[in-house]
């Protein structure tokens, strides 16, 4: 009867343990994605486009970052012919560290859009 009742409780303290080993291997993934977000943060911040020439027909991409990036651009009419504002996206590709990379508007559209 005493082996029964030692048995149960090593039992009980045993799922008791894998319990907390699952809360805690739960915690560091949350965490982990949380500083993985981060860093996709911290890298699209050093990222920036702008339009020159007449009616911006030169989209100006800088990547500031010590990482290359992939890179889309989304374009949407103005007005109400697109109400979601959904717009289209055209890729630049992927963006060296530390480049300024020029890419004409119409050299972009050309090829058509890679999705809407």
């Amino acid at each position: 009867m005493l082996a029964a009742i030692v048995a149960a409780a090593g039992l009980a303290v045993t799922a008791w343990g894998t319990l907390k080993a699952a809360q805690v291997a739960d915690d560091q993934l949350a965490q982990s994605k949380e500083q993985q977000e981060d860093r996709n943060r911290r890298q699209v911040a050093l990222i920036a486009f702008w339009g020159e020439g007449d009616n911006d027909s030169v989209v100006v991409v800088v990547n500031r970052s010590l990482d290359p990036a992939s890179a889309w651009l989304k374009a949407a009419p103005a007005g109400p012919t697109d109400p979601k504002g959904a717009g289209v996206f055209y890729p630049l590709g992927v963006l060296p560290p530390c480049q300024r990379m020029e890419f004409r508007y119409e050299q972009i559209t050309v090829a058509g859009p890679a999705c809407r």
